[in-house]
């Protein structure tokens, strides 16, 4: 066989230089004109070889069980149909559908190997792809048995060690977390968010230093929701009375509020920004004379709303952020602002349903806010939008663009709605004009489907 493919590599050979064929390739085919050579050639390259592998094969285990039914086949084409024109984001589609119950066909879609805000379900397949298989992992994570343990086994068991042996999972942390890249000590740290106590301050300051500017930012909030702020600047707080103060509001109740005081140029703004970036929710209630509960409930909203959200997101406890948040919604302030990265999906979600409610406020809005969308909202509350303006601007679009915001409005909505509403809003679009076919209302048609 070595011999016979040497044969007809020196005839391809010669015919690559224009030489003549004569007298070479195969005894078999001597006397055969060039064009039949030729064909002879091809055909034994395409039908009598084939290429070998360029490394050693391995073999794997049977990819996990996902542990739940598979998408229907018949919804499998508007599955892809959905990845190929790009609707949404593949993580997200695959969350509604686990949402409702499913799992989807590996042929269909697989999951990178560094995804992030997957269902749960499908870290198992993250793990299949890196390596990490099943039995490799020990019954116990230790810090022995970490670089064994595949990385979704690692960190969920480093959550509940955390919730019911916290002083072991410290211990672990510190062992480990110097030996470890940025993005695992950042995984390890955020292990902790679910149970944090105090006991974890002493822990976390000794991140403070990290090398990572996202740990920092992490540990930073991290303290933050244990009441423990970013160091003051005593000059910045000497500079508070400049800038905020306490006063009586309202003709009858004559009620207390802070509220910022009137600037007239830019750089006094400018400077109040810095001045609130450098102190912290506790320095600022001491500096008036109130708690710093006092500041968030009865704070004046006005020019300086978001230098306050910056500072109570930098130094307040969860439920001052809520509190806050909860304050700027009834105000009328819809725009995320810098709260937003202090809430976990389940929050984001609870105050993006009171943005909804609000028939003014932009879908684009909702969506800031609402990062996990999980198909669980129900037609009274997508009702309430402004779905005639939405509509409008599918079917008879008036300015350039206006037809891409409102597919990726309805994109949003199809991921957001239950069943129930998916299937009233398709209807809603189709009896304006929309023809069910249309591809902007394939994921709808999906959720629908479900």
């Amino acid at each position: 066989m070595d011999k016979l493919l040497q044969e007809i590599d020196a005839l391809k050979a010669r015919w690559m230089t224009g030489g003549d064929s004569a007298g070479l390739g195969p005894k078999d085919w001597q006397g055969m004109d060039d064009l039949s050579l030729l064909a002879m050639a091809g055909q034994f390259n395409r039908i009598a070889t084939r290429p070998g592998t360029q490394m050693a094969l391995t073999s794997r285990p049977d990819l996990p069980d996902l542990g739940l039914p598979a998408l229907a086949h018949d919804l499998r084409p508007l599955f892809r149909r959905v990845l190929d024109d790009k609707l949404a984001e593949p993580v997200d589609v695959v969350r509604l559908i686990a949402a409702r119950g499913y799992g989807v066909n590996p042929i269909d879609w697989m999951p990178k190997r560094k995804e992030v805000n997957l269902p749960p379900i499908y870290e198992v397949w993250q793990d299949w792809r890196a390596g990490n298989l099943p039995e490799n992992i020990d019954d116990q994570l230790t810090a022995a048995s970490w670089d064994t343990a595949a990385p979704s086994r690692r960190y969920s068991d480093l959550t509940q060690m955390h919730r019911h042996d916290p002083d072991a999972a410290r211990a672990l942390i510190t062992e480990i977390a110097p030996t470890l890249g940025a993005d695992q000590r950042l995984r390890m740290l955020e292990c902790l968010r679910p149970a944090l106590t105090q006991d974890d301050a002493s822990l976390l300051a000794d991140f403070l230093g990290d090398r990572s500017s996202k740990v920092q930012s992490l540990v930073k909030t991290q303290l933050a929701r244990l009441g423990t702020g970013p160091e003051t600047d005593a000059d910045a707080v000497a500079e508070l009375p400049d800038f905020v103060e306490v006063a009586k509001a309202g003709f009858l109740s004559r009620k207390q509020v802070v509220q910022p005081r009137k600037l007239k140029t830019d750089a006094q703004k400018k400077r109040r920004s810095q001045v609130f970036a450098r102190v912290s929710l506790s320095a600022l209630a001491e500096t008036l004379g109130v708690t710093a509960d006092a500041v968030i409930d009865t704070w004046a909203f006005g020019q300086a709303t978001d230098d306050l959200a910056q500072l109570v997101s930098a130094s307040g406890t969860d439920a001052q952020v809520n509190r806050l948040v909860q304050r700027c919604l009834e105000a009328g302030i819809y725009q995320p602002n810098a709260l937003i990265d202090r809430l976990d999906a389940s929050q984001r979600q609870t105050f993006g349903l009171q943005v909804m409610a609000h028939e003014d406020v932009p879908l684009t809005h909702t969506r800031q806010w609402i990062a996990e969308p999980d198909g669980s909202v129900g037609w009274h509350v997508i009702a309430r939008l402004k779905l005639r303006d939405l509509t409008k601007a599918l079917v008879d679009p008036e300015k350039p663009g206006a037809d891409t915001v409102a597919t990726q409005s309805i994109a949003f909505l199809s991921l957001l709605a239950d069943r129930d509403a998916a299937n009233r809003l398709l209807d809603h679009l189709t009896s304006a004009g929309l023809m069910s076919v249309d591809p902007r209302l394939t994921l709808l048609r999906l959720n629908a489907a479900l």
